[in-house]
């Protein structure tokens, strides 16, 4: 059993730096730069705009971290429930984290840039994201382990009580993050 709690830490730790490490939702305004102003006069509202934002990260983060099944599946020679377990509970903190950055680039974006490179180089959003992710990975790896400790607590208890506190915190992740993005986004300005 303590085999598949590392195993769960590794899969969901990979999932949370997965996602922060390619930058896309913790950069999603910056990358507006001086066009910011213009998410604010098309006629769609903030919280469709900020879904969109959203979907395009989940989309190349929940792949990466697809991919990333795929590899250590092989290596480490997993069962279909396991590798089903661990896309489900990974792509919930692909989006707790993916929901995080966005979250942090609407408080702070870095709107004024010269090129492209330049915009992502001097964010910080995106070192608070993946700082973020490693503490979140701490946590999730000491949580597993406690869990592990609890007497004659079987592995599928720990998964469902993984599974169903990620997704108590999607939920309220994802709230938080329209609400106050959309608040950031009515007070942001070049």
């Amino acid at each position: 059993m303590l085999a598949e709690i590392i195993a769960l830490a590794l899969f969901l730790g990979l999932a949370a730096l997965t996602t922060a490490a390619n930058g896309i939702a913790s950069s999603s305004f910056t990358r507006e730069g001086a066009h910011v102003d213009f998410m604010k006069y098309i006629p769609v509202p903030y919280t469709l705009q900020l879904q969109a934002k959203g979907l395009l990260s989940l989309l190349f983060s929940y792949l990466s971290y697809l991919m990333d099944i795929a590899v250590m599946t092989f290596i480490l020679k997993l069962g279909a429930r396991s590798i089903l377990y661990y896309a489900a509970a990974g792509g919930c903190v692909v989006f707790f984290i993916t929901c995080l950055g966005i979250w942090l680039d609407s408080m702070h974006p870095k709107l004024i840039w010269e090129d492209e490179l330049n915009a992502l180089r001097g964010n910080l959003n995106v070192f608070f994201n993946m700082a973020f992710a490693i503490v979140a990975t701490g946590l999730i790896c000491g949580g597993g382990f406690l869990l592990y400790l609890i007497p004659h607590s079987t592995i599928s208890f720990i998964f469902l009580l993984y599974l169903t506190g990620l997704l108590i915190l999607d939920i309220h992740m994802y709230r938080f993050t329209i609400r106050k993005a959309a608040e950031n986004l009515e007070k942001l300005s070049v």
